[in-house]
């Protein structure tokens, strides 16, 4: 009985300890471009994690900044600029990472597919007729 007690003890606090203590911007239309800022923007303590999962103090503080300059009226773009200019670019998850991932691992793959073939060549000229049977 204790045992059960310390685990539902354990759970519920924990439970408590996992809600986020932030304020959240009244209008849903704010609120909601908030929150796609926040899956464009990375904490740069968690190494790159997004801000919106990250539980450091670093996010914390960026996520106020965002919902305040919405609350201000200022635009994605504006507040995405001023990111980068007090964090530089290396703050935004942007699509160019994507390109980037494409031109590193296409060689790889390419280079993957060669040696295979290579090894097949051997195989087929040099370990099969020796073991082949019907000649």
């Amino acid at each position: 009985m204790k045992k059960i007690i310390f685990l539902l003890t354990f759970f519920v606090f924990n439970y408590a300890l996992a809600l986020s203590p932030e304020e959240r911007l009244k209008n849903p239309a704010q609120e909601q471009q908030a929150q796609k800022l926040f899956l464009q923007v990375k904490c740069l303590t968690c190494k790159g994690q997004v801000i919106e999962n990250s539980d450091s103090d670093f996010a914390y503080s960026l996520r106020n900044f965002i919902r305040k300059e919405i609350q201000n009226g200022k635009s994605e773009a504006e507040i995405k600029e001023m990111l980068i200019k007090n964090f530089g670019s290396h703050i935004l998850i942007s699509s160019n990472t994507k390109i980037y991932f494409v031109l590193i691992f296409i060689p790889i793959f390419l280079l993957l597919v060669v040696l295979y073939h290579f090894y097949l060549n051997f195989i087929y000229k040099n370990i099969l007729p020796k073991r082949c049977i019907f000649k």
